[in-house]
């Protein structure tokens, strides 16, 4: 197993000095009052039913982001992330574009929106042409086998990956730590696996969300946006899948339980809207995130503390999975049981939590 000493030798100082350094001008600009001031003259308000700040932040983060990782990649010694990190850019360039105009809040047909996922999705895993994971189920292997179809199977989770992402990220800190969570679960699995390729190129995408986190949470000075979940949930996506890809050794069914809260909260989504023959592409208010910043702020009367206790209140859902992980991911039985048993918790948290009045 990889030891921690070697892990943070494949942190280049410099490297991450010099991007740390830019990444928190750029950040500071972002979320500054005169940028908002600025904006305000060109952007209209964010005004989505699924809003619970009261005042205007800016949502360019994802950005931010982006320009981390890039420029992490270029500044690496490792040809392959830096291959992989640029083709997954152009890949995602589709629908970055299109979040992008929602967070300057310029209006996207939902069908539309999801298109572009899907071709994004499809697009990461053709041009970066990693090996796509064995399920270990001789019946599932074979289909998935198939010209195309795994391909299109793997694009379909991705994309479904990235709409979860999408959804958890409303409140002070939800989206990065959920990010950071499964970031460092995938980080224990590369060690196991002793891939310090994987392990680098897992770095480059972490680091820029540590640095985002000291303006995300608790501050809540800027947000990561549609760039950043879309971004961030893609490239999770494609993490997961090629590391289960090159080490067919380890249950790929331990992504259930890596993935877990994302995952759990789109199908939950999903399921409730379509039992209540609602469009699962139109946004609503009855997300777990937004019926507990409901209940918090009637109670407390105080945005902000209420915004930054939800994240606190959910933890579980983010950072159980990781926990959990180390003791269970050798078996494929025991890995699957433990996202069961959360499961069932989140289901029974959610139906306690009513939306407010």
């Amino acid at each position: 197993m990889t030891s921690l000493i070697e892990v943070i030798s494949l942190i280049h100082i410099q490297s991450y000095l010099w991007t740390g350094l830019v990444l928190v001008l750029v950040m500071s600009t972002l979320s500054s009052k005169f940028f908002s001031k600025v904006t305000d003259k060109f952007i209209k308000n964010y005004d989505n039913v699924q809003r619970i700040h009261h005042e205007e932040v800016s949502r360019l983060g994802g950005v931010a982001l982006t320009f981390g990782v890039l420029m992490l990649a270029y500044l690496s010694d490792n040809p392959e992330t830096q291959a992989l990190t640029l083709k997954l850019f152009i890949a995602l360039t589709p629908i970055t574009l299109v979040a992008l105009m929602e967070d300057l809040h310029l209006e996207i047909n939902p069908f539309l929106r999801l298109l572009v996922l899907l071709l994004s999705s499809f697009l990461v895993l053709l041009l970066t042409d990693i090996e796509l994971p064995k399920l270990n189920e001789a019946r599932l292997d074979l289909l998935l086998s198939m010209p195309y179809l795994g391909l299109f199977f793997y694009s379909l989770c991705m994309a479904g990956l990235i709409n979860g992402m999408n959804f958890i990220d409303g409140t002070n800190g939800n989206f990065g730590f959920t990010s950071i969570a499964i970031l460092m679960g995938l980080l224990f699995l590369g060690m196991t696996a002793d891939d310090l390729a994987f392990i680098s190129l897992l770095l480059t995408f972490l680091m820029p969300l540590i640095i985002f986190m000291g303006f995300n949470y608790p501050l809540g000075k800027i947000f990561a946006g549609d760039v950043g979940a879309y971004f961030f949930g893609a490239s999770i996506g494609f993490l997961v899948i090629y590391f289960f890809g090159s080490h067919p050794e380890i249950s790929a069914w331990n992504a259930v339980l890596i993935v877990f809260y994302p995952a759990m909260e789109l199908i939950y989504s999903v399921t409730r809207k379509v039992a209540n023959n609602y469009s699962p592409l139109l946004p609503d208010r009855h997300h777990l995130h937004i019926k507990l910043y409901g209940r918090l702020f009637n109670s407390t009367q105080n945005a902000k503390i209420s915004n930054n206790l939800v994240t606190l209140i959910l933890s579980p859902s983010w950072l159980l999975p990781m926990l959990l992980l180390p003791w269970v991911y050798h078996s494929a039985v025991l890995s699957m049981s433990t996202a069961t048993a959360l499961a069932l918790l989140y289901i029974v948290f959610n139906k306690m939590i009513r939306s407010p009045l």
